[in-house]
């Protein structure tokens, strides 16, 4: 089964936007403020779109396989790796993925010049490439 969603805002990442906190002699750093107001309104959001549609797939168990594209507002430029990261926290944050560990494949991309933000994720059940069967040169 393939479910799509949409986001219409700009992602932040949980690595790159961290802040250094201070707990008597230990420093330890913890998401921005940007990246949980993010991850907040994305989860809700992504929860509201799967109970929307009686058709979506509510909750993945088995191994999945996670596309995540980027629509960027003009310009911009950012690590979509670490975006992408964020997107799968989030997934499995509002419950639509039990584990991130789960995810056995996928990509992202980001597409730049666009007039606003927004993120598509597709999300399906895994499917094993041709690669993972046999000896392809795998030492």
């Amino acid at each position: 089964m393939t479910t799509e969603l949409i986001l219409n805002m700009r992602p932040y990442s949980k690595k790159n936007s961290r802040k250094a906190r201070r707990w008597g002699k230990m420093i330890f750093t913890v998401p921005s403020d940007n990246y949980e107001a993010f991850a907040q309104i994305a989860k809700w959001e992504l929860k509201s779109q799967i109970n929307a549609q009686s058709s979506m797939q509510k909750r993945f168990e088995g191994p999945v396989e996670v596309v995540t594209i980027f629509y960027v507002k003009g310009q911009s430029n950012f690590d979509s790796d670490n975006m992408h990261t964020g997107v799968l926290d989030i997934l499995q944050d509002a419950g639509i993925i039990k584990n991130d560990k789960q995810v056995y494949g996928g990509w992202h991309e980001k597409i730049m010049g666009r007039k606003d933000w927004f993120i598509k994720i597709i999300i399906k059940d895994y499917t094993p490439s041709v690669y993972s069967e046999g000896d392809y040169g795998v030492y």
